[in-house]
C-alpha cells in the first residue's frame, strides 16, 4: 500500500459520515462502517497504533451513571436521546481521528508511521503462504492485513526464484510456512462461469497436502470451482468489500494458535 492509497482510503471513509448519521447508531450501515474502518485502520498501521486504539475506545452510547428520577416513559426517552447525542459526538471524534492520520500521513508518509507504530514484521514472524490470481489490489490488501496481524505474508512472485521452476519454487515456499490462504478470484472464464487461475487450483491440493487442515479458503463472490476440486468450507467475498475476508484470516489464524 501506498501513502496516496492510504489517504484515499481514509477520505472515502470520512465521506461516507454523513451517511452513518443518517441511517442512526447501531444500524446495520453504522456497524459495517465501524467495522470496515478498523480493519483498514490496521491494516494502514498495525494493531500496535494509535489510530485503530482511539477508533477502538469509541462507545457510540451515553456511559453508564446515575440518571434522573423521572416517569419510566420520560426516563425512556431521555435514555434515548442522550444515546443519540453521544452517536452524534462520537462521529465527530471519527471523523478528527481520521483525518489527523490523513494528516500525519502527509507530512510524514506511510512507511514512516508504520515503523513508529512497529508495523515493520521481524525476520522471525510465522509465515502465511498466500496462493492467488490476477486480483493484484485484493492481494496487496490481504498482504497487507497478514502484516498488521504480525505475521509474514509469503507471495511467491515477489520473492527471488534463485534459478528453480516454479513449481519447485512454490512447495519449497509453502513447507516454509505455517498456514496458508487461498484468494481464489473468477480470473477465467469456463463455459460461461468464472473460475480461479489453474495455479490456485493446483495449490489448493499443495496447501492440503503440506499443511493440512491450516488453510483459510477466501472465495470471490460468482467464482465456481470444477468439480473435481474438493468442497470447503469458503468465505466469499467481493472486491469491494474485505471485510468478512478479513474476519475470516483473523479467525482461522487464530484457531491455527498463530496469533
Amino acid at each position: 500500500m501506498t501513502t496516496d492509497e492510504a489517504i484515499r482510503i481514509l477520505r472515502q471513509l470520512i465521506e461516507e459520515i454523513p451517511s452513518i448519521r443518517e441511517a442512526g447508531r447501531y444500524s446495520g450501515t453504522h456497524l459495517r462502517w465501524l467495522q470496515n474502518t478498523l480493519f483498514e485502520a490496521t491494516r494502514m498501521f498495525g494493531s500496535r497504533s494509535v489510530v485503530p486504539a482511539n477508533l477502538q475506545q469509541l462507545t457510540w452510547s451515553m456511559p453508564n451513571g446515575v440518571l434522573p428520577v423521572m416517569p419510566p416513559w420520560e426516563l425512556r426517552d431521555y435514555i434515548d436521546s442522550k444515546h443519540v447525542e453521544h452517536f452524534e459526538k462520537d462521529l465527530e471524534r471519527a471523523q478528527g481521528f481520521l483525518q489527523s492520520a490523513i494528516d500525519q500521513l502527509e507530512r510524514v508518509g506511510l512507511d514512516q508511521l508504520r515503523q513508529e507504530s512497529g508495523y515493520v514484521v521481524a525476520t522471525s514472524a510465522k509465515k502465511v503462504f498466500i496462493s492467488h490470481g490476477h486480483a493484484e489490489d485484493v492481494l496487496r490488501r490481504v498482504e497487507d492485513y497478514v502484516r498488521a496481524l504480525g505475521l509474514e505474508p509469503v507471495v511467491v512472485k515477489r520473492l527471488a526464484s534463485g534459478g528453480e521452476a516454479i513449481d519447485d519454487l512454490v512447495e519449497k515456499r509453502m513447507e516454509e510456512c505455517q498456514a496458508a490462504i487461498i484468494l481464489a478470484t473468477g480470473d477465467d472464464e469456463v463455459d460461461g462461469r468464472r473460475q480461479p487461475r489453474p495455479n490456485v487450483i493446483h495449490e489448493i491440493g499443495l496447501a492440503q497436502r503440506i499443511l493440512q487442515n491450516r488453510v483459510v479458503y477466501l472465495k470471490e463472490e460468482a467464482c465456481d470451482f470444477p468439480s473435481n476440486v474438493a468442497a470447503k468450507v469458503w468465505e466469499d467475498f467481493n472486491k469491494a468489500d474485505l471485510s468478512s475476508a478479513f474476519e475470516k484470516i483473523a479467525k482461522e489464524l487464530r484457531g491455527f494458535g498463530l496469533l
